[in-house]
């Protein structure tokens, strides 16, 4: 199976320039970036030219501009998903390559070769042939002016655009489950306009006070457009035109406005450079909130330097501070969630209809507020160590939320606050320097840790319980928020057991529960992180090591590979048979007898019923690892090397990532892969593309 990927190439090149002078200032580079895929015909190109510059027209008065263009795409982003789990693995793969069969005739479509023509396509004629393809162009911009009124107040305004346009194009030949082929295009414009100004003071009101503050406000607009056709069936094979569709195409249209006009301003005070308070304060007015649900966010901060307060001088402790904070923040939500509209069904024959929408939208929707708590104390100690600590609290309420309703309302769904979370956690990181010698030899490390621990504090009052993963269900497995418990736990079907916790089994295989329970959580217990730096002169070596503990996922490759009996620990037993380690029921399922299970089943019964479908149990992991996440060796290349040369401060680095998974408690994959890209759904794996371990090389230098 391995045998298909490739090693997978990256290389990235970069050019620029810059100079200025008193009057301004500009730099303009271009980046090209191209990497070849680790599956074959994959790939993926970004282009990037950028220009910045300024220019001083006045003592006063300043502007800026910046504009980036980017291009970037691929001619096919392929993965071949849970194909693996069912792949033969008696099958030669490279005789596989030679994908197209010899006899056809070559002026009709091509017809592949493969081990399995019922069920399975060959994996280099879905590599060659479906394509999933993207071309996208970006533009970046903003211009900016300031205007000095004097040494402690300004005035600036800027103007921006972010803005693409992104063709994605799918063909997919005829081969194994589609008759013709089929065909779309999938179109977005995306648009983000932002206009704000800043006023801005900051004065040394007398020997002791500072003052500094901020004045502002800014108008963001969002705009989303979306045309996508398919032509499900093709009339004549291969050709990729939807003017060829069989059938009446798929057709989707929608338009996504959204403005958020903000007011903020900020103020911070100090005493002799000792002690601070910070203000802020914020209004958001969301055209996607009813206008008398206006979102108004304040925070407090307040610190102070402990030695400098008391006027230590301590040579065990050099600086010490300590902090605290208050802040309420909150967040919008998705156009048109606020009054009924109709959605496009079906035609009726040639007749385009519409129909009421299956969920209820809600006129009085609140913004979401999160409310945090945090405590903080920063060190150094004989100036070789440095530590930070932090606590803190958040509470997140008023959650808008998407939960079902009686189908004897006609509806699917609706839309709510609800919602109430808790989370409390620390953070600490310590930095040192253990050795630093005269001869330029230095030693630094560094440790992080951080615990986070949530609770479900309420729901709406009624529900007791909210299925997270509610439009991406994996095997029935859900994905929970349920008062009382920590957030994100798996509930789903089990091995029964006896009361001593062994497995019960029934003629052979085992038996899997009818209801649900709690499997697991996503959440880790902590995580973790150690780096070291070695530096000798112009030679330097770091490492980084990160560190998970506890958090679950369910990883369909390895228990659905299990079930197909293609992975190496299934051989057990197919010669002779497997007994599973357990009890069977010898008595009633009123009064049960437990006994030591002694019926032999064939593999294939054995993994069928152990690895089961049904069964949510056998496809979670535990989500623990060790990972050396990165190594880079560097050397600074000395100036007087290059002295009859045009270079100057030139470098070269060699640079691995992902280089080694030292630990983990799940086999075949990599623990961090997910298969879903919404944040809210966590610890779902699903026969995604194995990780990358890369290594690269960098040279840099300037004229």
């Amino acid at each position: 199976m391995l045998r298909i990927y490739e090693t997978g190439v990256s290389r990235s090149n970069n050019i620029a320039l810059s100079g200025g002078n008193d009057k301004g200032e500009f730099r303009l580079s271009y980046t090209n970036l191209d990497q070849k895929g680790m599956l074959p015909n994959t790939n993926y190109t970004r282009n990037t030219l950028a220009l910045n510059a300024g220019l001083h027209l006045t003592n006063k008065l300043s502007v800026k501009a910046a504009v980036n263009y980017i291009n970037d795409g691929s001619a096919n982003r392929q993965n071949l998903l849970l194909y693996w789990t069912w792949f033969g693995r008696q099958a030669d793969l490279q005789d596989l390559k030679n994908y197209l069969d010899p006899v056809q005739d070559p002026t009709n479509w091509a017809v592949q070769r493969n081990w399995n023509t019922n069920y399975w396509n060959n994996p280099y004629f879905v590599l060659n042939n479906s394509l999933f393809a993207n071309s996208k162009d970006r533009i970046i911009g903003n211009v900016s002016a300031t205007y000095k009124f004097n040494d402690w107040l300004s005035l600036t305004g800027r103007t921006g655009t972010d803005f693409y346009t992104d063709r994605r194009t799918t063909k997919r030949p005829k081969m194994v489950g589609l008759v013709n082929g089929m065909y779309w295009e999938d179109n977005y414009f995306v648009k983000e306009q932002n206009t704000d100004f800043l006023l801005a003071f900051n004065k040394k009101v007398s020997s002791d006070i500072s003052i500094s503050a901020n004045l502002g406000g800014n108008q963001r607009t969002n705009l989303i457009q979306r045309d996508y056709i398919e032509a499900s069936e093709l009339s004549i094979p291969n050709l990729f035109n939807l003017a060829n569709s069989k059938t009446r195409p798929v057709v989707a249209n929608s338009l996504q406005k959204k403005e958020v006009n903000s007011l903020y301003a900020s103020g911070q005070f100090s005493w002799k450079d000792e002690v601070f308070l910070d203000v802020t304060a914020r209004n958001d007015w969301s055209s996607t909130l009813p206008a008398a649900n206006r979102s108004y966010y304040p925070s407090v901060s307040a610190s102070a330097i402990v030695t400098d307060l008391f006027k230590m001088n301590s040579e065990v402790l050099p600086y010490a501070k300590v902090r605290a904070s208050w802040a309420k923040v909150g967040n919008d939500t998705d156009p048109y969630r606020l009054q009924q509209v109709y959605s496009g069904a079906s035609a009726w024959g040639s007749t385009t209809t519409f129909a009421e929408n299956n969920t209820i939208f809600n006129s009085a929707l609140k913004p979401e507020i999160t409310t945090a708590l945090e405590f903080g104390v920063e060190a150094r100690l004989w100036n070789r160590v440095n530590a930070e600590i932090t606590y803190y609290e958040k509470n997140s309420s008023n959650q808008i939320l998407r939960i079902g309703v009686p189908q004897s309302s006609g509806y699917l769904n609706k839309y709510v606050n609800a919602g109430e979370i808790s989370n409390k956690g620390i953070e600490v990181q310590l930095s040192a320097t253990p050795i630093k010698l005269p001869n330029g030899f230095r030693w630094d490390v560094g440790v992080n840790f951080a615990k986070n621990t949530s609770k479900v504090v309420a729901l709406d009052g009624v529900l007791s319980t909210y299925q997270i993963n509610d439009f991406s269900l994996l095997r029935n497995v859900i994905l929970e928020a349920r008062v009382g418990d920590p957030y994100g736990n798996f509930y789903g079907t089990y091995y029964v057991r006896d009361p001593q916790g062994n497995i019960v089994y029934s003629g052979g295989k085992a038996v899997i529960s009818s209801d649900r329970k709690v499997l697991g959580n996503v959440m880790p217990n902590w995580t973790g992180g150690i780096s070291n730096t070695f530096t000798y002169k112009s030679i330097s070596l770091s490492t980084l090591i990160d560190i998970k503990n506890g958090g679950n996922i369910f990883s369909q490759s390895v228990g659905l590979s299990r079930y197909t009996g293609v992975l190496a620990e299934t051989v057990v037993g197919r010669e002779e048979g497997i007994i599973g380690a357990g009890v069977k029921n010898v008595g009633t399922a009123e009064n049960p007898q437990y006994v030591p299970n002694d019926v032999r089943v064939s593999s294939e019964d054995y993994h069928h019923s152990f690895y089961s479908y049904s069964n949510n149990e056998a496809y979670i992991f535990d989500a623990s690892y060790v990972k050396l996440r990165e190594a880079k060796i560097s050397f600074a290349i000395p100036n007087k090397w290059l002295s009859k040369t045009p270079f100057r401060n030139a470098s070269f680095s060699v640079v691995g990532r992902n280089l080694l998974l030292i630990h983990s408690n799940v086999p075949h994959i990599d623990p961090e892969t997910s298969y879903y890209s919404d944040g809210n759904v966590q610890g779902f794996e699903s026969g995604q593309t194995p990780s990358a371990r890369s290594i690269g090389f960098n040279l840099t230098f300037g004229l």
